[in-house]
């Protein structure tokens, strides 16, 4: 059962959420702690020097007082992943928990996702014990203890967290605790990292205390300041060719609707890449994924939480055109280059910007720029269901094509997934197919990691299923991404924690993003003209439908598009049944 929002062991007496033992060490605190900042899951995998916790753990469930939900990972990389897709769909930072230095490298790849797709978790790390003293609780007592220090753990995550700390007291447990999960939470949210020796989580402190998570709250984004939001509302109504594009902005679901009405009411086309659900892609000013053209003709660019809004070696906005950016943090500088001119630079919320730059473009516009804009929401509106309807056909006309057409393989999808599905898109060159195909119109229904760490989406898949229990979650990815994503742990998670999903592989036996790349680089290559691509095929693929009968999960797998539909029905009966599933789909390389 639950005490508003702790979970408590089902055989306790009523005991207060958070409440000490008398026998508290540091790594009680730690415990303590999260429970008391509403932490709902430990994604953890463990090592010589977590034992304090998970002994912390299971004395307090034995006592009947709350701790968060302990999910084993049998990869770090599954439970960082997994972490990160809790935080997108609830907005609430988790708590992850590794061994020493190598489990910090190994979770290092989902730790740059959770930084580029502004995810909020405290990552937490054993330190490998630093006294050799006898008789200290905690101290060195392997050979491995030696082999395991490093001159510098932290340094191997400083680059991509926000904060990161190591107590030297237990009675700083607490303390650091809340302080990373008021960093990673606070705009613009992402990663912390704390490490804890195993003296502090074994010692005693005389007057053991929690840290007060109201007085340690997360800071939001500030409101737009009005004189940059005039400005932008000027340069919107007098323009004659607007554009929106965006990447993240909704991220937070009240976004999405001052969007939507921003781009109704200056008739502008937007082009969101499916990073977060920011405009529903049935809407009929939904452009797609890719702006080149529309950059190079727009006059005016309204860039919303977004990175990268174009690439400067294939397009740049025309001469004079006006750049308003929109961002919790416009600056980025943990990015050390940019080179994206900015006109207007508005530091703000983006749901709190684009409602306050909306009233203004609405008292600001005349009559006559109303009208104009009318009159160019039909014409956008138009070009965007004919080039819908294009998108809709040439997948039609390869209906029969074997292998499979990625882009029939997302419509076919798109029949089976409703508003009740929630979507993580990792399926890299094929991501454009899922956003043009599948109907998404709930905000918080659509995810990518916006990293290039691959192999997000299964782990992601586990925390998002863990989080919404109720939702059902689809998973699509590439063959190299679905082995990236450790499936063999993440699909022994949803069996052993009870959070089925469904994953669906574009499988086209290769790295195809690397051969693009090389392509791209060399038109007229040798590995074009021969056929060989060297380190790039996957071929023959491992039976990944195998792999998944292997962890109790369903597996298919489709070579004939006439088997897709059924094979779907039956890997969603599964999936409602209470099984994951994989359906393994053999489709042609672009």
């Amino acid at each position: 059962m639950t005490i508003g929002e702790y979970r408590v062991d089902e055989s306790a007496s009523g005991s207060a959420p958070a409440e000490l033992t008398d026998q508290a060490d540091g790594a009680e605190l730690f415990v303590a702690q999260l429970v008391a900042a509403g932490v709902e899951a430990l994604y953890i995998n463990s090592g010589t020097d977590t034992f304090p916790v998970q002994e912390a753990i299971a004395r307090r469930q034995a006592l009947g007082l709350a701790v968060p939900r302990v999910v084993l990972c049998l990869d770090e990389a599954v439970a960082g992943a997994a972490a990160h897709g809790h935080y997108a769909v609830t907005g609430r930072p988790q708590a992850v928990l590794v061994h020493v230095d190598v489990g910090t490298q190994q979770i290092g790849g989902a730790l740059h996702n959770a930084q580029r797709g502004g995810a909020a978790m405290l990552i937490c790390a054993g330190r490998s014990p630093y006294t050799i003293d006898q008789g200290v609780p905690g101290g060195r007592s392997s050979p491995i203890h030696w082999q395991q220090e490093q001159l510098d753990q932290h340094g191997i995550v400083r680059n991509y967290t926000k904060w990161d700390y190591q107590p030297t007291r237990a009675s700083m447990v607490a303390p650091a605790v809340q302080r990373g999960l008021q960093v990673a939470a606070s705009a613009p949210p992402g990663p912390t990292y704390l490490s804890l020796p195993r003296e502090v989580l074994l010692e005693r402190p005389e007057q053991p205390a929690l840290a007060d998570p109201e007085r340690h709250a997360p800071v939001p984004a500030p409101g737009p300041r009005p004189e940059l939001v005039a400005r932008a509302a000027a340069a919107l109504a007098a323009s004659e060719r607007p554009l929106l594009l965006t990447a993240m902005a909704g991220r937070d679901p009240a976004a999405v609707a001052p969007l939507v009405e921003l781009a109704e009411a200056l008739g502008a086309p937007v082009y969101a890449n499916g990073f977060r659900l920011s405009i529903p892609t049935t809407h009929p000013l939904f452009a797609g994924t890719q702006a080149r053209e529309a950059v190079a003709e727009a006059d005016v660019i309204l860039a919303i939480d977004t990175l990268v809004p174009y690439i400067p070696q294939e397009v740049r906005p025309a001469e004079g055109a006006i750049v308003i950016e929109i961002d919790a943090d416009p600056l980025k500088p943990t990015v050390p280059l940019t080179g994206f001119p900015v006109d207007i630079a508005i530091q703000a919320d983006p749901a709190l910007a684009l409602g306050e730059l909306l009233r203004a473009l609405l008292q600001a516009r005349t009559e006559e720029q109303a009208s104009r804009a009318g009159s160019r929401r039909q014409a956008v509106e138009r070009a965007n269901g004919e080039r819908r309807r294009g998108w809709r056909e040439a997948a039609e006309r390869k209906a029969q094509q074997a292998p499979l057409a990625a882009d029939h393989v997302a419509a076919v999808v798109s029949e089976f997934v409703d508003e009740s599905w929630t979507v993580l898109d990792e399926a890299v060159g094929n991501s454009p197919w899922v956003s043009r195909m599948l109907s998404r119109t709930r905000p918080g229904s659509l995810f990518k990691s916006a990293g290039s760490s691959l192999g997000w989406a299964l782990g992601a898949a586990v925390g998002v299923k863990l989080a919404e229990p109720a939702r059902r979650v689809l998973a699509l990815v590439g063959d190299g991404t679905f082995v990236y994503g450790c499936p063999t742990a993440a699909l022994w998670a949803a069996d052993v924690q009870e959070a089925p999903f469904l994953t669906l592989i574009f499988n086209n036996r290769m790295h195809n993003a690397t051969r693009n790349a090389l392509r791209g680089a060399f038109p007229e290559s040798y590995a074009q003209a021969t056929g060989n691509w060297p380190g790039i095929r996957i071929d023959p693929p491992p039976d990944y439908a195998a792999l998944a009968r292997a962890c109790r999960a369903h597996g298919e797998t489709v070579e004939d598009p006439a088997a897709l539909p059924g094979a779907l029905e039956r890997a969603v009966a599964a999936v409602e049944g209470g099984q994951a599933a994989v359906v393994d789909v053999h489709v042609a390389a672009p």
